[in-house]
Parts: structure tokens; C-alpha cells; sequence
């Protein structure tokens, strides 16, 4: 029996999940298997729709001049968002196993998710038995009002067909479920069973708790 966590949230910081000095001293077993700065990603992303927002406004103040400082200077927005995953109580399975699950969810993030720019993934071995992947991604969607790309978050589940029925079911849980299925089906694929009785949302280790609120992402 093993459990399953797939965290999401806005709390994030790339220099703490790659270990950087500049934002912690701790030692870790830690493997890069993504890492775009964020103004990078936003560059790529987003600058064609920029330019072609920017093209069709007559008055110089609409135009917008830069869009990654734009959304962090947003209240309601967040210029990413991370998703925390693990296999956990599964003294029988191997750290290479979990790894590997890990690595071939991540692998096929971005087929899985087209609308959730996969910018950072990072798989921490800190703690014995408890490996686990940091996630950072930028919602991507098509919009009719504005610039025709934008970082838009519940448009980019809706546009993946993740559509809510009410507040206990909004497109981001409808979206997360699919994610803990798609878990659930790389380590039923190893033979591993899914214990969901005790699946809650405290499966985050004291360590990855810690990690998702010591740090809000600053880079420029």
C-alpha cells in the first residue's frame, strides 16, 4: 500500500527548489530536470501577443510594456504556480521507483496539460523513503478581450475541458483529480496499490510543508 500527493498552490520559489545557496544552506539530494527563468518563459510565451496587443492601440498608455511585471503587479494573479507530487508511506518501494514514476509524470506534463507551461521541475530526495517534485508552471489560455494570450488560470483548465459545477467542485479541483488519477495509474502500472482512506490533503511532509510557505518567489 502506498499514498498519493498531488499539492497545488501559488508559493514558490525556483532558487529554493534547485537548492541555490542565494536562498538556502541546506543539503539535498536534488536533480534539475527543468529550470526556465521566468522572464524567459514569459518572453517566450507571451511576447508575440504582446507586440500584437501593443500593434493595435492608438494611445501610447494602453500599450502594455511589460507583461511578466504587469501580472506580478496583479492581486488576483500569480506569474506562476506549483504543484507539489510524492509517493509516500511505501517503505517497500524503491527511491528509484518512486523517481521514476515521478520523472514519467513530469515527462508527460505538458502533453497532458497544453495550457500549464511546464517551467520548473525539480525532484527532492531530502528525506529518506520521502522523495518528491516541485512543479512550476505558467496558465496559458486564449482570450477575446485584452491580448489573445495571457496568464489566465481557471480559462487555461476551462480551455483543457476542466469545467466546475460549484464551489466544491471548481476546474482547478476537477483538474487536480485528473492529475492524482494520473499518479495513481504510473504506480498501479509498477503494482502498487493506492491506499485513498487515508489520502487527505496532509500528506506534504513537514519538510515540503515548510517549503511551500518559507517562500514566495521574488525573481526578476
Amino acid at each position: 500500500m502506498a499514498t498519493i500527493s498531488t499539492h497545488n498552490g501559488s508559493t514558490l520559489s525556483q532558487g529554493h527548489n534547485r537548492r541555490d545557496i542565494k536562498y538556502t544552506s541546506k543539503d539535498g539530494h536534488i536533480e534539475i530536470w527543468k529550470d526556465e527563468p521566468l522572464r524567459e518563459a514569459y518572453e517566450r510565451i507571451f511576447s508575440d501577443a504582446q507586440k500584437e496587443y501593443n500593434e493595435k492601440q492608438k494611445r501610447s498608455d494602453r500599450k502594455i510594456n511589460d507583461y511578466y511585471q504587469k501580472v506580478k503587479n496583479d492581486a488576483k494573479r500569480h506569474v506562476c504556480y506549483e504543484m507539489i507530487i510524492g509517493v509516500y508511506k511505501a517503505p517497500q518501494v524503491s527511491e528509484k521507483d518512486k523517481r521514476e514514476i515521478m520523472k514519467k509524470f513530469v515527462d508527460s506534463w505538458q502533453a497532458r496539460n497544453p495550457n500549464l507551461e511546464l517551467v520548473g521541475a525539480y525532484y527532492h530526495a531530502d528525506e529518506v523513503g520521502e522523495p518528491h517534485v516541485h512543479i512550476d508552471y505558467i496558465p496559458v489560455a486564449d482570450c477575446t478581450r485584452g491580448m489573445s494570450r495571457q496568464n489566465a488560470l481557471n480559462s487555461a483548465f476551462e480551455q483543457m475541458g476542466y469545467h466546475g459545477t460549484s464551489i466544491k467542485n471548481t476546474p482547478q479541483m476537477a483538474w487536480q483529480r485528473a492529475q492524482n488519477q494520473e499518479l495513481e495509474r504510473l504506480c498501479k502500472e509498477r503494482g502498487i496499490t493506492i491506499e485513498h482512506d487515508t489520502e487527505k490533503k496532509k500528506h506534504l511532509s513537514v519538510r515540503e510543508y515548510q517549503e511551500m510557505k518559507e517562500h514566495t518567489d521574488k525573481q526578476k
